[in-house]
């Protein structure tokens, strides 16, 4: 079945690009992730293209559910291959308890080698790009993900608040919108709730 959100945004280029399938046709050069078992691919929400595509998939859907609120979720972004997934396959990250080592920041034996950016510090046991995109994904500005990462979230929730408080055939722009995001940075809070994920329904969590 055609999805016409991913065609639209194959036509308009502006979907994150690979960094380690880019020589080759496969998936035409964007970035393939894993996300709860289905082959996920990334908008690019800088760009008005994308943006366009977003608020039509948007409106798309309160014309089927008149709804209220939304929840993004997995906006971190993130995915079940460390980086991205090898070949455009989708696989587990894991096999056998051992780490799969499919991406550029996990393949350099040491942090001299120009692909890791000279990275000074990797908290933790995993690398930066562990079940995360990876941190050379390029933007079609030419920018990357190190420098974009942590502001994917925050950009598509600023957008996303714009689109209904704004677009739809029943706008608010009155109201307090109700958006939660699993992702946010510093000032979203004018713009959506945050929620932490992978919380329980437990007093400790509450």
């Amino acid at each position: 079945m055609e999805n016409k959100y991913y065609s639209q945004a194959i036509d308009a280029d502006v979907l994150l690009k690979t960094s380690i399938n880019a020589n080759s046709r496969l998936e035409e050069g964007i970035l393939t992730q894993e996300i709860n078992g289905v082959k996920s691919v990334f908008l690019d929400f800088l760009e008005d293209e994308a943006l366009a595509i977003w608020k039509a998939g948007i409106k798309d859907l309160f014309s089927l559910v008149a709804f209220d609120g939304l929840w993004l979720g997995m906006n971190e972004a993130t995915g079940s291959c460390d980086g991205e997934c090898p070949k455009g396959l989708t696989l587990p990250f894991r096999e056998s308890n051992t780490r799969v080592n499919n991406t550029w920041f996990s393949s350099w034996q040491n942090q001299n080698d120009p692909s890791t950016y000279y990275l000074p510090f990797s908290p933790g046991p995993d690398s930066l790009d562990s079940q995360s995109l990876s941190l050379n994904a390029t933007h079609k500005n030419g920018m990357t993900e190190y420098d974009l990462h942590s502001l994917f979230g925050a950009i598509q929730s600023k957008k996303t608040k714009e689109i209904i408080t704004t677009y739809l055939d029943a706008p608010l722009p009155d109201k307090r919108s109700f958006i939660v995001s699993r992702s946010t940075f510093a000032g979203s809070g004018a713009h959506v709730q945050h929620y932490l994920g992978e919380n329980m329904r437990n007093w400790q969590n509450m």
